[in-house]
């Protein structure tokens, strides 16, 4: 039987990944993300800017830089190596 990958979704209020625990979202979910929107970047950044928005209500405490950086630059930047899909 095929092992069924972990579904990395987030939390809230606290935008952290149900599957790992890292905040969301977290490198697994960048790598699907990138994967799901590849050859659609404008369309990754809307999602990731909606997103975003959803976040600023629940993470107050974060500067509007800091939700930028964690929901949407990462998107505009090649990504690490690692695993991708568990």
């Amino acid at each position: 039987m095929t092992e069924v990958p972990a579904v990395h979704v987030p939390a809230r209020p606290d935008w952290s990944c149900r599957a790992c625990g890292q905040e969301w979202p977290c490198i697994v979910r960048k790598h699907q993300l990138k994967y799901l929107y590849q050859g659609n970047p404008a369309g990754l950044g809307r999602q990731l800017r909606l997103l975003l928005r959803q976040a600023r209500e629940d993470l107050p405490a974060l500067t509007d830089e800091q939700l930028a950086e964690r929901f949407v630059y990462w998107s505009e930047r090649p990504l690490r190596a690692g695993r991708t899909w568990s």
